[in-house]
């Protein structure tokens, strides 16, 4: 009687690799491309030099520099998302949303992202609109958070989102930095805010941010 032997073929299955850390256009250093992961920048950073640049971090993806930068000549645009628990983008010194151009920060479905200062709308002529949305996304700023200081600012932080040491929308022009409502607009809702000015919470509640 014959014998029929059983042979088992084990193929290696590899799960696809996802990139994590995406820039297109105008983007200071690298350019447009899948960056490496965790992307490591000595300098500023800069997502919209001159024209109109893109940065995403998502899927758990990191990044780290100096200067973080969106938007960062007059007529450029510049447009960020931290997406994801795990995703991250840190600058060493400060961050401009808005720089002399038009910024957008999103950071949403837990990403994070920190500096030590942060700008939103800061040169004249300048816009920036940053937006912190759903549980665990976060922005923590170990310094302060200006809301439209020469430019147009607008912080959005809701759903579950958290910021720290928002400290207002400020006047750069007198010899004590007062806030104000003229440039800066803020809206709050469902949100976790940490070391915030008390002036900005008194503004808040009187409809004048």
């Amino acid at each position: 009687m014959r014998k029929l032997g059983l042979v088992f073929v084990l193929v290696a299955w590899v799960a696809p690799t996802w990139a994590t850390v995406i820039t297109t256009g105008d983007v200071d250093p690298g350019g447009a491309g899948t960056q490496p992961d965790p992307w490591s920048i000595e300098g500023s950073l800069k997502v919209g030099d001159t024209g109109e640049g893109t940065l995403n971090v998502e899927a758990g993806g990191q990044v780290s520099n100096e200067k973080g930068l969106i938007g960062y000549e007059s007529g450029s645009t510049g447009i960020v998302t931290v997406a994801g628990a795990g995703s991250k983008w840190t600058s060493s010194e400060i961050l401009y949303v808005g720089n002399y151009g038009s910024g957008t920060l999103t950071v949403e479905a837990g990403g994070e992202v920190y500096n030590t200062s942060g700008r939103i709308g800061s040169k004249s002529g300048s816009t920036g609109v940053a937006t912190v949305t759903g549980a665990g996304s976060t922005w923590a700023n170990t310094i302060s958070l200006q809301v439209g200081a020469y430019g147009d600012g607008t912080l959005n932080v809701e759903a579950g989102g958290a910021c720290s040491r928002v400290c207002g929308c400020f006047s750069t022009r007198r010899s004590q930095w007062l806030p104000r409502a003229k440039n800066g607009l803020f809206r709050c809702s469902k949100a976790t805010l940490t070391r915030t000015s008390e002036q900005l919470f008194e503004r808040l509640s009187a409809g004048l941010v």
